[in-house]
């Protein structure tokens, strides 16, 4: 199983990849839509993610991980510093941009109001894992719009790798409560990869 959770983890960084354009050839307004549309879809649904997960995991090592990432994400109010972020780049998002994210949104929140811990632990663990892709994007992205204030990507930064390696640890004691786990992860990285690529494609 470990095997196979590694394999996933890295085809959904090189999928994640491929689509990441590259912030260079990007203009002013393309950065700001996909800041947008990223705020759109993250600040006001990730920390509800992360508490289902807490709930739903099976494993002590699921809601552990789960349970100290939400206590982070609230005690610091990342998605206050997402919201700064957004705001500093001149990107807040609009309806427009709400609306456009809510088939990608959807497709994420069908699956976690069926509070299978399996799919909750893989959500969290390729978020946390292809952050290492994103989050310079977004920073990049940033600063070409004029904003020094990277508080939220520098502490993304910083944290996500140690939240990364701690999900895919969940991930591997979660399976095991699971009949079909394999196949359960591999949708849950479809699913999630989706939802990505609807921001930042």
């Amino acid at each position: 199983m470990n095997s196979v959770i590694a394999n996933e983890i890295h085809r959904a960084r090189t999928e994640v990849k491929a689509f990441l354009p590259d912030v260079n050839s990007l203009s002013s307004e393309d950065c700001k839509r996909i800041l947008k549309r990223y705020s759109a879809a993250i600040a006001g649904n990730f920390v509800n993610w992360m508490a289902a997960t807490a709930v739903a995991c099976r494993s002590v090592e699921g809601r552990y991980a789960a349970e100290e990432n939400v206590y982070v994400e609230v005690r610091d109010d990342h998605s206050g510093m997402l919201k700064e972020f957004v705001k500093n780049s001149d990107a807040r998002p609009t309806q427009e941009d709400y609306d456009y994210v809510e088939q990608f949104v959807s497709g994420v929140q069908i699956e976690v109001s069926k509070m299978s811990g399996l799919f909750l632990t893989t959500l969290m663990g390729v978020l946390e894992n292809t952050s290492a892709d994103f989050v310079p994007f977004l920073s990049e992205a940033s600063k070409k719009l004029g904003n020094t204030n990277l508080r939220y990507t520098d502490v993304h930064g910083e944290a996500d790798k140690e939240h990364a390696d701690q999900f895919v640890w969940a991930l591997e004691h979660e399976a095991k409560n699971y009949e079909n786990a394999e196949q359960s992860i591999k949708e849950g990285v479809d699913t999630t990869v989706l939802f990505l690529k609807g921001i930042f494609a």
